[in-house]
């Protein structure tokens, strides 16, 4: 894929670059108008351009826009789906077989819908039976897997969970997790595996967003 980052698209922008070469790059609309035609994916920012690379680089292209929410937080799924559904992307509806094969694998108080909540007491297993489960499931595009590497039952453990699971190249997957140093230590282990890995939930949305568009989606 080709990702560009336009300069100039305000009208002071525009007069700072015209004694530059990028001046001959035109209006910001007509530019972007040729970039989605020829199949380029436009970023908004330097840190954009960093995050749809990093997308990009190491995962499949999805099939649709529907994403299954995996999390051990609540709140950070409820955030998460605000931001997939502006993002014009939409929520995966998990089929039956799926649900009754969570079911019997997980305790009563895990929430079984999308956001797929695997509470504050979810382990690695947990999370690789989620993981596996949505894999096999035809209604399910991408996977979100919200991780908040603090609560004490989580290790190390669960980095090579994933890797693991992301390398099978099935679906996109990602991961979102914010923190302090030991989650900073832990993402940095997997995005070294190739799972792309985001702090806030509205930059994944959006190199979800990007993913989708550059696999044809519109």
């Amino acid at each position: 894929p080709v990702i560009v980052l336009k300069a100039g698209k305000t009208h002071e922008g525009t007069k700072a670059v015209s004694s530059h070469t990028g001046s001959l790059a035109g209006s910001s609309l007509v530019c972007s108008s040729v970039f989605k035609q020829a199949g380029i994916i436009e970023a908004e920012s330097l840190e954009q351009l960093f995050d749809f690379a990093r997308v990009f680089s190491n995962q499949p292209k999805p099939k649709g826009k529907r994403i299954q929410i995996i999390t051990d937080g609540g709140g950070f799924g409820v955030l998460t789906t605000d931001w997939i559904i502006k993002n014009k992307l939409s929520l995966a509806a998990m089929n039956e077989e799926t649900k009754q094969e969570l079911k019997k694998a997980f305790p009563a108080h895990v929430v079984i819908k999308n956001p797929l909540d695997l509470t504050g007491d979810a382990d690695a297993e947990r999370y690789k039976t989620a993981i596996e489960a949505c894999l096999k499931d035809k209604n399910i595009d991408m996977i979100a897997v919200i991780i908040l590497f603090q609560i004490p039952t989580l290790t190390a453990e669960i980095v090579d969970v994933v890797s693991a699971l992301s390398e099978r190249k099935k679906k996109p997957i990602i991961v979102i997790a914010a923190g302090g140093r030991y989650t900073e230590v832990l993402k940095k282990s997997l995005e070294d595996s190739g799972v792309p890995c985001f702090s806030y939930p509205e930059k994944a949305a959006q190199a979800l967003r990007a993913l989708y568009e550059y696999g044809g989606g519109k």
